[in-house]
């Protein structure tokens, strides 16, 4: 991306928490859906007021409260072109970083008004106010964080990351006699593993829903409860809830509790982070849907590097 951005300030104070900026009531809704009650609780006309390109400006402790991703990608849905605050809650920096929202503190914030026009150098540190005349300085982002954001977050830098590399071929191939199906897909986190299918319809909550010394799922009412999931091609369509599942999914890879390797209809951040920390790969967006193409003990080799899933042999449905 270019190392600055300009737009007019809508100005909000402290302790902007990540339940102000995405009201808990609609959760439900899809992200895009959602965004527009981002600030309501606040600021009831944001959502229809903001412009692609705006700067949020806000006092201390901005972001804090839940770690949810939906905060920051209700911003990114309406525009938001970068966040300034004199201080950052660490879990929304990191959120708004991996989803390709730039963020920067500054102590001298409270110098800007709302309207005013501002050009943001992320490279040189400083927020210049044109209506003002006036010049703060701010936190840098490093030049790999810029490329980060340019591409839109971490899953498309990881996209892009895999691009030209060898996807395989939806085919049918024989090797030592026996009959193989390669699907395309797309590679998340890198590495490859071979194992056994374990299909979930249902998405899957890390944070608090494994017990990490059996690898089994201990969330109420969920139609993995009780059944572990060490040594599995995990298939789920996405991660849920908190940002510490990523931690969850990096504590099952260290105990040797954990799947072999996943695979998601959209793998979102929080399964990402965890699985590059943990060196898991992940894989999404088959050709085929898996739900359609896999069964519960199929034997499948899930290549990341290769952007491939290979289904080795069936097993019982």
């Amino acid at each position: 991306m270019q190392s600055t951005r300009q737009g007019l300030a809508h100005v909000f104070g402290d302790n902007i928490n990540t339940d102000i900026i995405s009201p808990p009531q609609y959760m439900e809704l899809s992200a895009r859906d959602a965004a527009k009650y981002a600030m309501s609780s606040v600021d009831p006309e944001f959502a229809s007021r903001v412009k692609p390109g705006d700067i949020i400006v806000a006092g201390d402790n901005f972001g804090s409260g839940s770690s949810r991703e939906l905060a920051p990608l209700s911003l990114k849905h309406l525009g938001v072109g970068a966040v300034i605050a004199k201080f950052f809650a660490r879990i929304f920096y990191r959120n708004a970083i991996n989803l390709g929202l730039p963020v920067v503190e500054c102590a001298e914030a409270d110098k800007i008004r709302p309207g005013d026009r501002l050009t943001v150098d992320f490279i040189g540190g400083s927020v210049r106010n044109e209506s003002r005349g006036e010049t703060y300085a701010c936190s840098t982002l490093p030049s790999h964080i810029l490329d980060l954001v340019r591409k839109g977050g971490l899953i498309p830098h990881l996209k892009e990351r895999r691009a030209g590399k060898n996807g395989g071929s939806d085919a049918i191939t024989a090797r030592s006699g026996e009959m193989k199906r390669s699907i395309p897909c797309r590679g998340i986190s890198p590495g490859r593993a071979t194992g056994e299918v374990l299909l979930c319809s249902q998405p899957i909550g890390f944070n608090f829903g494994f017990n990490c010394e059996t690898g089994q799922v201990i969330e109420h009412n969920h139609e993995l409860n009780g059944v572990s999931v060490k040594d599995k091609i995990l298939v789920f369509p996405y991660g849920k809830g908190s940002t510490g599942g990523s931690y969850v999914v990096y504590q099952l890879a260290r105990m040797g509790t954990g799947p072999k390797a996943v695979i998601n209809r959209v793998t979102e951040t929080i399964i990402a982070c965890g699985a590059i920390m943990a060196g898991l790969p992940v894989v999404d967006s088959m050709e085929e849907d898996p739900y359609a193409t896999l069964k519960n003990g199929d034997i499948v080799t899930v290549d990341a590097d290769r952007q491939v899933v290979i289904v080795e042999q069936g097993g019982a449905s």
